[in-house]
């Protein structure tokens, strides 16, 4: 009930309670991140995992076992990037996935071609 100064305000909000479907996971992660900007329950990673198989993009375990000098693509979160003074304009990026971090070196020339994205993006 709502009150005015000299009693009661004759005004009853009782409507039932809608009735809305049950969050997907990925709603889920949208919202605990939008509301915190991190996951008590598992990595984003986890739910582009088979989308990344599919593509042969590695996720870090992997790229672990790739051999010496291979053309390999991976994903993740980005965690940080770097562009220390010293590194000639080299931007050293931090990424994450379910299991582990991945150092990705990024040089001048494709950052420029692609710094929107790079900066823009949380998954890359």
């Amino acid at each position: 009930m709502l009150y005015k100064a000299h009693g009661r305000l004759p005004l009853r909000l009782e409507a039932p309670a809608a009735q809305l479907p049950e969050p997907t996971a990925m709603e889920r992660l949208n919202m605990e991140f939008a509301a915190t900007g991190l996951s008590t329950q598992h990595h984003p990673m986890q739910y582009f995992r088979k989308w990344c198989a599919e593509r042969r993009i590695l996720h870090s375990k992997q790229m672990m076992r790739a051999r010496e000098r291979a053309v390999v693509e991976t994903a993740g979160m980005v965690v940080i990037i770097q562009a220390p003074e010293t590194a000639k304009e080299i931007r050293f990026i931090t990424l994450e996935d379910e299991f582990e971090l991945i150092n990705v070196v990024v040089f001048p020339d494709l950052y420029q071609r692609t710094r929107k994205i790079i900066r823009g993006e949380r998954f890359l």
